[in-house]
């Protein structure tokens, strides 16, 4: 463990000393699972980019929610974003190391994103391109290429889950080279892409970062694919990156949480202490907390199931998607919403049965429909009677509810709630409520009552 924190410290001071900063853009808010203190900006503006960039010691992440972006928009929001920040950095004499941080299951716009971020920032000098999404802490890792999802006592391919039958990002391969194939439609095969196994990992970063440098083109990269099934193995990972950018190798990055964390030069989080959360409660919000809900995904489902106590107001998705019923439906939820938060905390979500066009965008479309609907709800219900904390659950819900309900135009993270995936936002200014960014597909069945529960203790 001494060791493990000695080389985590070394790599912070390398990243400072180098005048580096790693800016992280998540394509939804639930990257920041596995950090704490770290500042998020949630607007694109150079200010903002700009006031991230200087607080961040040495990680800062932008909130892009590209994730919920039809391709095109995505890749142009994308690139805006990576040129603000590029001339920002330039500016501040500070070199970026950009990620591409997205889901640990596999669903988001690749490789649009990362062809983006290698457009912008390696044009002309020798760059890798590293896939790593596992997220151990969340039961997500990657063994001999193939990634795999716990379930219950064991692991599942991820090629044979719920995610995987994603309306808008499905897949069908398990193996993370053959998702790449899938994925880019043939423009990398599996039979080129080069896995880098735990047993590779085990010889260390120098050995690492040869392995990534071998692949390196001032081209078109063809993506290296990196096992990882603990914390310590996004260390050494993170390790490695860094060896490359030293040796003049820009490294662009796809990964979930876990290695955003480590490449960051950020230490393992540990659970937030009620004493913290209580400290950073605003003494002018009222006095119940709401559970704002848009994940469909069966886990959320189940978890709702066990905040059976609170009072529970249902948003019709079938009403929403139809424009002729979708005004009145989000009339009587804020009602009944406000009317019970005077009395009590209460979860706002939407129905559970889910709505699929006739094809990947119009699936977006309808998500899309949904999702502003509930944030208009939500929206209305906060102004109504502002709650002393809000749990979002989803990704698309959470950066609804960071950037139209909350407004959190910068934010930092407190650290985790439950440990290593749901992580805690505050606003910069420290007032209004906390916020508990809550992704869909994460934790247990008590999970969100465990939450819960940890927040209403805090009164």
């Amino acid at each position: 463990m001494g060791h493990q924190l000695a080389e985590h410290l070394s790599l912070t001071d390398r990243l400072m000393r180098s005048h580096r900063r790693v800016l992280v853009l998540d394509d939804d808010p639930t990257g920041s699972q596995t950090a704490a203190g770290v500042p998020i900006a949630t607007d694109f503006s150079p200010e903002s980019i700009e006031w991230a960039l200087r607080e961040a010691t040495p990680t800062a992440f932008v909130l892009t929610n590209a994730r919920a972006l039809d391709e095109n928009t995505a890749r142009e929001l994308t690139r805006s974003i990576a040129q603000t920040a590029s001339t920002v950095a330039d500016r501040l004499g500070l070199q970026l190391s950009l990620i591409s941080r997205s889901d640990s299951t596999l669903r988001g716009h690749f490789p649009v994103d990362v062809d983006v971020l290698t457009e912008v920032s390696a044009a002309g000098t020798p760059h890798a391109l590293v896939l790593c999404p596992a997220y151990p802490a969340a039961g997500r890792i990657t063994r001999h290429g193939r990634h795999l999802v716990r379930s219950g006592p064991g692991w599942v391919p991820v090629g044979e889950t719920t995610y995987a039958r994603d309306a808008t990002f499905g897949f069908s391969a398990s193996t993370l080279p053959d998702w790449v194939q899938e994925r880019s439609h043939g423009r990398w095969a599996a039979t080129d892409i080069t896995i880098i196994s735990v047993t590779d990992i085990r010889h260390g970063p120098e050995h690492i970062s040869r392995l990534i440098g071998a692949t390196a083109s001032t081209l078109d990269p063809t993506p290296v694919c990196v096992d990882a099934e603990t914390e310590a193995d996004l260390d050494v990972i993170a390790a490695a990156l860094e060896r490359c950018e030293k040796d003049g190798i820009r490294t662009i990055v796809r990964c979930g949480p876990s290695l955003a964390r480590a490449r960051g030069g950020l230490p393992h989080s540990n659970r937030i202490s009620p004493e913290h959360l209580r400290a950073a409660l605003d003494p002018t919000t009222g006095p119940h907390g709401l559970v704002v809900a848009g994940s469909h995904v069966d886990l959320t489902t189940t978890q709702l199931r066990h905040l059976d106590d609170l009072t529970t107001v249902e948003l019709s998705t079938a009403d929403v998607v139809d424009a002729a019923t979708r005004d009145a439906a989000i009339d009587r939820a804020v009602t009944e919403c406000v009317s019970a938060l005077a009395l009590s905390d209460v979860v706002l979500r939407t129905s559970r049965d889910v709505a699929v066009g006739v094809d990947e965008d119009d699936s977006l479309s309808i998500a899309a429909t949904v999702a502003q609907a509930l944030s208009t709800a939500s929206s209305a219900v906060v102004a109504a009677t502002p709650p002393r904390w809000v749990v979002a659950k989803g990704g698309i819900t959470s950066a609804d509810v960071i950037t139209k309900v909350l407004r959190l135009h910068r934010a930092k993270v407190l650290g985790p709630i439950l440990d290593g995936i749901v992580p805690v936002w505050v606003a910069e200014s420290a007032s209004g409520p906390l916020c508990v960014v809550f992704p869909g597909n994460v934790g247990g069945p008590q999970s969100l009552r465990e939450v819960v529960t940890v927040l209403r203790e805090l009164n």
